[in-house]
């Protein structure tokens, strides 16, 4: 990884961030609120964004996240490179079932619930296929025994 600069990260587990720790980054940002403007600020010149999803769909492969504050979809979305650090214990066959089992695991529904894919394209410019169209470039799911 080299030419590594920022990397932000929320919603991990303690063992992971010490992992991150060790990475080399210039700067480490862990993001607890989205109400912090100055983190805000700091994840758009971020490189990196590490998350632990809420659930992944193995039909799709599809990362999901339940985001009750918004933190979560900021790490995801504004970096140029986003990682999900998931286990096998988060693994579902279909984004409903995954999204059921979230719901009866919180007992609510969040203002924002994301199903990401990998990088955006589109190909409404000049009918090419542009990559990204918004969100990061590089998009990782790590899978952790």
């Amino acid at each position: 990884m080299e030419g590594k600069r920022s990397l932000v990260y929320t919603n991990l587990r303690a063992e992971y961030e010490d992992v991150i720790k060790k990475l080399g980054f210039e700067k480490i940002i862990k993001l607890e609120r989205s109400s912090n403007v100055d983190a805000k600020k700091e994840l758009f010149d971020a490189d990196v964004g590490i998350i632990e999803p809420d659930a992944i769909a193995a039909e799709s492969g599809s990362v999901v996240l339940f985001d009750f504050d918004g933190v979560k979809s900021f790490v995801a979305f504004l970096p140029e490179t986003f990682i999900a650090v998931a286990e096998e214990s988060m693994i579902f066959d279909t984004v409903p079932e995954a999204v059921g089992s979230l719901i009866k695991k919180y007992g609510k529904v969040p203002a924002t619930i994301q199903i990401v894919n990998g990088p955006s394209r589109t190909g409404d410019i000049e009918n090419k296929i542009v990559r990204p169209s918004h969100g990061p470039k590089d998009a990782y799911l790590l899978l952790v025994k």
